[in-house]
Order: C-alpha cells, then structure tokens, then sequence
C-alpha cells in the first residue's frame, strides 16, 4: 500500500522539477528576446530622436539669424533717425542764430 504512495511522491516531485524547469527556460528565452526587440528598435529611435534634435537646432539657426537681422535693421534706422536729427538740430540752430542776429540788428 505504501509502495504506490512513494511513486506518486516521486512522480510528483518529478512533474514539479520539470515544470520548474521549463518555467525557468521560458523565462530566459522570453527575456532574450524581449532584449533582442528593445536592441533593434532603439536605433530607429536614436535616429528620429537625432532627426528631432537637428531640426530643433536649424529652427533655433534660423530664428537667431532672424533675430540679428531685425537688430542689423533696428540699428540701421537708429543710426539714420540720430543723423537725421542731428541736420535738424543743427537747422535749428542756425535759424536760432540768424534769428537772434536779426533781433539784436534792430
């Protein structure tokens, strides 16, 4: 009677190892694989990122060239404004000067 309980035992134990066995190769080949996937897509990933980055960097180029262009032209017209109110001034001087002349003639 006992004989058969010890083969079952046995058998029992057996099953387990086995099913622990290829639970553990199930695991390792998942894991490979899982790997291998993560592996070849970063590239892709790297590459659009990398793609993303230089297109940022040219939007950036651009909007600093625009940038030095408007204060090129911001310049431009401060420096013509400041001589064009310079001729003024010195207009109005010597209008003030002939002005003064004339009054002190009288």
């Amino acid at each position: 009677m006992s004989e058969p309980i010890v083969y079952f035992g046995i058998g029992f134990l057996i099953a387990i190892v086995f099913a622990i066995g290829v639970k553990w190769a199930t695991d390792l080949w998942l894991r490979r694989s899982a790997a291998k996937r993560l592996e070849s897509a970063t590239p892709d990933m790297m590459a659009g990122i990398e793609a993303d980055m230089g297109q940022l960097h040219a939007q950036i180029a651009v909007a600093t060239r625009r940038l030095e262009v408007s204060v090129e032209h911001m310049k431009s017209k401060t420096t013509s404004q400041l001589s064009e109110i310079g001729r003024s001034s010195e207009a109005i001087a010597r209008l003030g000067l002939a002005r003064n002349s004339r009054w002190s003639g009288l």
